[in-house]
């Protein structure tokens, strides 16, 4: 996926920012730009930052398109903060192309494109992270929620003839499927009959502070 947009500079940009203070952010925000900062400085650890990959899924999501209110016929163009916590979790990675980061926690405002964001990255697991037989749920306390963030993931697919095209994407009911690599992104609810049998390559989880612990 190229792009001529520098995805990684706009993301250390948007860390400096946030450390130096010249960008308002929470403690926690701060302290995850501070340590991303930090991170890219060391050299005596199994960690790299691989910025192709990081690149990677900004590039993909920003060639999805908003279903949703009036800015529906756009494709969706990346905020900095965005860029961050994408390049963040996607980037790190070992000498075997393994994730550092397998669980991110993402809170922010409503309104702010989170529901958009989550699509593009179920899609992404599915098509272009080269995991075969990859199970990809968006889950949630009931499945209608459940199916918010999936429902959106198909209409993005759906107004993108290129993706099924080129990855020989099924879209069916209740699955968005790739039969040749035995791959699939669903919707699923806590109240599911049974959780049995699944083999996880990414969940994406809305509202969790809903969900019983």
């Amino acid at each position: 996926m190229p792009s001529r947009k520098d995805y990684c500079q706009a993301a250390r940009q948007y860390a400096e920012g946030v450390a130096s203070g010249s960008i308002l952010a929470c403690e926690w925000v701060r302290l995850a730009c501070q340590r991303q900062l930090s991170d890219l400085a060391r050299t005596d650890w199994k960690w790299r930052f691989d910025e192709g990959r990081a690149a990677q899924v900004c590039a993909f999501i920003e060639k999805l398109p908003h279903v949703k209110g009036r800015w529906s016929t756009r494709t969706i163009v990346l905020e900095p903060w965005q860029c961050f916590f994408l390049t963040a979790i996607f980037g790190w990675v070992d000498a075997k192309g393994y994730r550092r980061f397998r669980k991110a926690l993402i809170v922010t405002p409503r309104k702010n494109a989170k529901t958009s964001i989550a699509a593009g990255v179920g899609l992404y697991l599915l098509t272009l992270d080269e995991e075969p037989g990859a199970e990809i749920y968006s889950a949630a306390t009931s499945r209608d929620q459940a199916k918010i963030c999936w429902d959106m993931a198909r209409m993005m697919a759906l107004r993108t003839p290129i993706l099924p095209e080129r990855y020989g994407i099924d879209l069916l009911a209740h699955s968005i499927a790739i039969e040749s690599r035995g791959s699939f992104f669903k919707p699923l609810s806590r109240d599911a009959d049974s959780l049995e049998g699944l083999n996880v390559h990414g969940a994406i989880i809305d509202e969790l502070h809903a969900h019983k612990t």
